[in-house]
C-alpha cells in the first residue's frame, strides 16, 4: 500500500506540471505509472484477502479491514492523475489559459493537495497516527479554498474576466481537488481508528467541528496561513 501511495503522489505531481507546461512524454509517463497502480492495488486486495483469514484478533481485523478500504482511496486518487492529464491536454490543444488571479488560486489550492497527499503516503508508510491527525485540518482548509474558489470564480464570471470554457475545466480542478481530499481524510481516518480499541471516526469529526480540539486548531491556524488567497 505504500509502493502504491507513492506512485499516486507522483503521478499527481507529474500530472499538476502538465498545466505549466504540456508535454506527451509525460503523459506516456503518466498512464505507465498508473498501469502500475492497477497491478498494485490487485495485488494488495489479493494479499489482504489472503492475510484476513489468518487473522484471530480484534485489533488485526481491524487493521486489515483499514487497508482494504485505503486501496480503493489510493488507487482513486492515481485516477485524478488521469483527469488532470487530460484537462491539461485539452487546455493545451485549444490554447485555453486561466486569468491570472484564478491561476494564482488554483496554485495554491494545488500546493495544499499535493501537501495533504504528502501527510497520507508518510502516515501511510510510518503508521504514523501524529502525522494522520495534521490530515483533517488540511482537509477543511483545503473545502475552505475550494468553497472561495467557487465564489471567486462566479465573481469573474460576472466581470467578465473569465469565460465560460475556462470556467469547466476551473470546476472540473475544483471537484477532483475536493475529492482527493476527502479521500485523504479517509484514510487518515482509518489510519487513527487502527489505533484506538473505541475510536469512533464520525464522533471524531463531530468533535472537530463542534469542541475544536487544540492540536486541530493549531494546524488549521498554519494551514489557513500557508494557503491564504491573495487579497484581490
Amino acid at each position: 500500500v505504500t509502493a502504491m501511495a507513492k506512485a499516486a503522489r507522483d503521478n499527481l505531481g507529474l500530472s499538476l506540471e502538465q498545466f505549466k507546461e504540456y508535454d506527451s512524454k509525460k503523459t506516456d509517463h503518466i498512464n505507465r505509472y498508473e498501469e502500475r497502480l492497477d497491478l498494485f492495488a490487485d495485488n494488495a486486495d489479493n494479499y489482504l484477502i489472503e492475510l484476513s483469514r489468518h487473522i484471530d484478533t480484534d485489533r488485526g481485523n481491524r487493521e486489515v479491514n483499514m487497508w482494504m478500504q485505503c486501496v480503493p482511496s489510493v488507487e482513486r486518487i492515481g485516477d485524478y492523475a488521469m483527469n488532470f492529464d487530460e484537462l491539461a491536454l485539452k487546455m493545451s490543444e485549444t490554447g485555453l489559459k486561466f486569468s491570472e488571479s484564478a491561476q494564482r488560486e488554483m496554485d495554491i489550492l494545488g500546493e495544499a493537495v499535493l501537501e495533504i497527499i504528502r501527510l497520507t503516503v508518510d502516515s501511510i508508510e510510518l503508521d504514523s497516527e501524529s502525522t494522520a491527525r495534521r490530515i483533517e485540518p488540511l482537509e477543511d482548509v483545503i473545502d475552505n479554498l475550494c468553497d472561495q474558489l467557487k465564489l471567486n470564480h462566479v465573481s469573474r464570471l460576472r466581470q467578465g474576466i473569465c469565460t465560460l470554457d475556462q470556467g469547466f475545466v476551473f470546476n472540473d480542478l475544483i471537484t477532483n481537488y475536493e475529492r482527493i481530499s476527502d479521500h485523504c481524510s479517509n484514510i487518515g481516518l482509518g489510519l487513527i481508528e487502527t489505533q484506538s480499541n473505541d475510536f469512533d471516526p464520525h464522533a471524531y469529526i463531530t468533535s472537530l467541528k463542534e469542541v475544536r480540539h487544540h492540536s486541530f486548531d493549531l494546524y488549521h491556524e498554519a494551514y489557513t496561513h500557508r494557503y491564504a488567497l491573495p487579497v484581490e
